[in-house]
């Protein structure tokens, strides 16, 4: 019996069984946590309100109070919310590291999904995808796809124009590629002087052996 009392054991089965135990005290503890509730809200912890208030309406869906300061506070803890991403966002921008770029592209397009109309925002999330293409040119440009590299930099020239640092690198790959166009030339110029040379040679070692077969 106790192992089927068990099996049939859920969350839900316990409290509904308990209800008429519990949901007296839960009333109390409502009596103790709404006040408190209102004293952080007047305090402006307004994180720490939401969760007391959360406590309320877990107990008391429709409590007037709590729900009027739910929606009292929803703008600040919004705002609160964008402050701490926004702080989030520019130590990841302090750092300057490549492979956190796709991670400020996360925090800061979340921002503005936020506050579609946030400027600020919208320029930061130009320049991050701005600086991803950038470093996406890099890499081409390491793997000495120089071609490719020399394509995407000036896609991203044409996006923003004045950028420095994309110029300053696409002047670098055109520079090696040409260097490279060079190189290649040379080494095909020295691969036909070596066919020449060995096509002299082969004619000169044929006529040796025809010298020596008239012997």
């Amino acid at each position: 019996d106790m192992i089927a009392m068990n099996l049939n054991y859920t969350p839900e089965s316990y409290i509904y069984k308990y209800m008429d135990y519990f949901y007296p005290i839960a009333r109390k503890a409502v009596n103790i946590i709404y006040p408190e509730a209102s004293k952080l809200v007047k305090k402006k912890r307004y994180d720490k309100a939401s969760v007391t208030i959360q406590g309320v309406l877990s107990v008391q869906p429709k409590h007037e109070g709590a729900l009027k300061l739910k929606e009292q506070i929803k703008e600040p803890v919004k705002k609160n919310m964008i402050n701490e991403l926004y702080e989030r966002f520019k130590k990841l921008r302090k750092r300057g590291k490549p492979e956190t770029l796709h991670e400020e592209e996360h925090w800061i397009s979340t921002l503005l999904e936020l506050e579609p109309s946030n400027k600020r925002f919208k320029k930061e999330l130009e320049e991050t995808q701005h600086r991803i293409l950038l470093e996406k040119a890099r890499i081409t440009y390491e793997e000495r796809n120089y071609q490719k590299a020399i394509d995407e930099l000036k896609g991203l020239l044409n996006k923003k124009p004045n950028y420095k640092e994309a110029k300053k690198l696409l002047a670098e790959v055109e520079k090696a590629f040409k260097n490279s166009k060079k190189k290649e030339l040379a080494d095909q110029k020295k691969e036909l002087a070596d066919d020449k040379k060995r096509l002299k040679q082969m004619e000169h070692e044929k006529k040796w052996y025809r010298a020596m077969s008239i012997v």
